[in-house]
């Protein structure tokens, strides 16, 4: 069942966090890219609140940070990343819903490369692209688009920290997030771009064993992960759960991993659980921040707590953490 809210949820939408390429038209164009604000009304407290940054999902082709709540064929619809802004909000988070380059605006990938061409599956993106009248598209543009988005989620945490203060944010317990394609950029992202999250959430998203791998070569601080698969989830998600899962507890860094019964790749935050310290979804997530980042709503630390140099926290069912330093590479 949703979360009684504590706080009013105050909403500050359309925030500008960055310009990027798109190259679907004629010469490349400079776009906007922007994120909607969700945090409890009234001051925050010294030091700032904890913020969750969410990324929705849609195969890289649809959606948006103002609504991806799909259906699947027998009607069980998720839950938005908007919504779950607002849920968290209202218990005393800053959380914001971010938006990133769809891949039908062909991305500008950046000077950097995380992935090679063959690790997008595309036996989903070609059936969303069947649906809205796209022709298949090319592993490398694919990758293109990824990279894209990995750059993305990465300048939307970097502002979100950078510009902290001004949104009540404490910069050093920002947790990553998102759903689908969304999880998959924001984890793909703390792990292959040198930022520092204080944890990831991986709602039905994947990445490849090697990204974790390169994570612990360079260096790589670590922070906890929950990562979330349905029980009749895509393939290439569910299958590929258990060893992301193996890969990120070698690479030392703390992992619950997560399963929704009876659901295929669409869930509400209200479905029951299995593996996680709570029953339910939502509840889940709430455990996950607040041994992540500090009960909601805290702005000053309880001695003990997670921080910057020390926040690989053990989590049940977790791997023992083991610290790397420095940043991600």
């Amino acid at each position: 069942m949703p979360l009684s809210p504590r706080h009013e949820v105050v909403v500050e939408p359309d925030i500008v966090y960055g310009h990027a390429l798109r190259r679907d038209g004629a010469a490349p164009e400079s776009v906007a890219l922007e994120l909607d604000l969700y945090r409890p009304a009234g001051p925050a407290p010294d030091g700032g609140r904890a913020a969750v940054l969410l990324a929705f999902g849609g195969a890289f082709h649809r959606g948006s940070r103002q609504d991806d709540g799909f259906a699947d064929e027998a009607g069980r619809r998720s839950t938005a990343m908007a919504e779950y802004c607002r849920m968290l909000a209202g218990q005393g988070y800053v959380a914001a819903s971010l938006s990133y380059r769809l891949a039908q605006l062909r991305p500008d990938p950046g000077p950097t490369q995380a992935m090679t061409a063959g690790e997008a599956n595309l036996d989903r993106i070609q059936v969303v692209r069947g649906m809205l009248g796209l022709a298949p598209i090319g592993p490398e543009e694919m990758r293109e688009a990824i990279e894209g988005g990995i750059d993305d989620v990465t300048a939307a945490y970097r502002y979100l920290a950078g510009a902290a203060r001004r949104h009540g944010v404490d910069p050093s317990r920002i947790v990553l997030g998102g759903f689908s394609a969304g999880a998959r950029l924001a984890i793909s992202a703390a792990l292959t771009h040198d930022i520092d999250p204080a944890g990831v959430i991986c709602l039905s998203g994947a990445a490849p064993e090697g990204f974790a791998r390169a994570h612990r070569e360079a260096g790589g601080a670590a922070f906890p992960v929950l990562l979330v698969t349905a029980e009749d989830d895509l393939p290439a998600i569910r299958d590929a759960a258990p060893g992301l899962h193996a890969a990120l507890a070698g690479a030392g860094l703390p992992c619950v991993s997560a399963r929704v019964p009876g659901h295929g790749h669409f869930y509400p935050a209200s479905a029951p659980i299995e593996g996680g310290a709570r029953p339910v979804l939502i509840e889940e997530i709430m455990a996950f921040l607040e041994r992540a980042v500090g009960a909601p709503g805290a702005g000053d630390r309880a001695v003990g707590s997670p921080g910057a140099a020390d926040r690989a926290v053990g989590l049940p069912g977790a791997a023992a953490p083991v610290r790397a330093g420095g940043g991600a590479g």
